[in-house]
Order: C-alpha cells, then structure tokens, then sequence
C-alpha cells in the first residue's frame, strides 16, 4: 500500500503504511520484508531529501537483500546509494556505488536498473552505454509502468531528444487518469 500512496504522491501516507509494515516484518521476524521495507522508506527519504535517514535505510536495505540473493533489489537500492551520495556531493562513493549496480545488473539481466546506474554515471554516449539503452527499448513494454516514466524522463533529461519527454508525459498523462480522484493533484505538484 504505501508504494502505491508514493506514487499518488500521498508521501505521509505512505511513510506511515510502510513504516507499520516494517514494524510488522520485524516482529515477525520476516528479513526478506523488512528489507524490501527499508528499501521502499529509503528511496522515498531519497526523494523527500532527507539524506541521513535515506543513507540508513538504503544501506541497511542492501545488506538484507544481498545477504539473501535478492540481486534485483540489491541492484536496485545500490543505484538508489548511487543517486543519493551524488545528491550528498560525493561523486567517488556515488560512482562505487553505480558501478557495483551496473555489473549486476548486466550479469542479471535487469535492463532497467543497468539503465538506470549508467544514466547517473553519464555514461550513455559509450559503445555501453548505447547497448543499455537499446536493450531497454527493446525490453521496455515488459517493464513497470512508473520505472518506464522515470527512465524516459532521465533520458530526456541526459540526450534532450524530445520524444523521451513526450513518452514520459504520455505516461503521467495515463497514470493520473487511471488514479482516484483525490491523488491527482497531489501526483501533479512536483512535474509542474
């Protein structure tokens, strides 16, 4: 409940709701989903940019998920790592970080976080780089609905080819029409 109260952009709602489910998966002695939990509240400590609290979570989330063989969540939240000490202004431990993301996500097999860790590393005007996205634009209708709109709107934002911000209104365009009612404004302020 609370990934889909972020995404409608009822971020305390779904602090609360994640927070209570990682106090339940705790309790129950659950690591696979207090982990998946710390993830979730990282990022969205990431977005609301407060670092310490999302440096914690992050980290404690990638321990879990690695420690279990969880590659696709640890890819993850390493490129999550990555984009917060480059939003902490220290490029080397960011880089560390993207690079690891990178490597598992191509052994893996993840397209979109492969995507995603050599987006944030500048790094798709290398033979790579072009590989990743076009393995991602082959790969892209099989991925989540809102990785698709983030990873479209960053490669608009690293190539300023108008067609990856058109796709990526598309898809907001879409996700807001099909919200309830009440999380349309709210999924709205932060674009404007």
């Amino acid at each position: 409940l609370g990934i889909l109260q972020a995404r409608g952009g009822q971020m305390d709602a779904a602090r609360a709701s994640l927070q209570r489910g990682l106090e339940e998966a705790a309790a129950a002695r659950n690591q696979r989903h207090v982990a998946l939990a710390c993830k979730s509240l990282g990022r969205l400590a990431l977005e609301r940019r407060q670092y310490e609290e999302a440096a914690d979570r992050l980290s404690k989330a990638a321990e879990g998920t690695s420690s279990m063989g969880m590659h696709a969540e640890t890819a993850q939240t390493l490129c999550f790592l990555g984009q917060l000490e480059m939003e902490r202004g220290a490029p080397d431990r960011a880089s560390g970080y993207l690079q690891e993301a990178e490597a598992l996500s191509r052994e893996q097999e993840f397209p979109t976080c492969r995507m995603l860790s050599l987006l944030h590393q500048d790094r798709l005007d290398t033979d790579e780089g072009r590989q990743a996205v076009t393995a991602y634009l082959e790969n892209e209708p099989a991925i989540e609905f809102a990785e698709r709109m983030e990873l479209r709107f960053l490669l608009w934002q690293k190539t300023h080819e108008a067609q990856h911000l058109e796709v990526a209104k598309r898809l907001l365009d879409e996700l807001v029409e099909h919200a309830p009612p009440e999380w349309r404004e709210s999924m709205l302020e932060d674009v404007r």
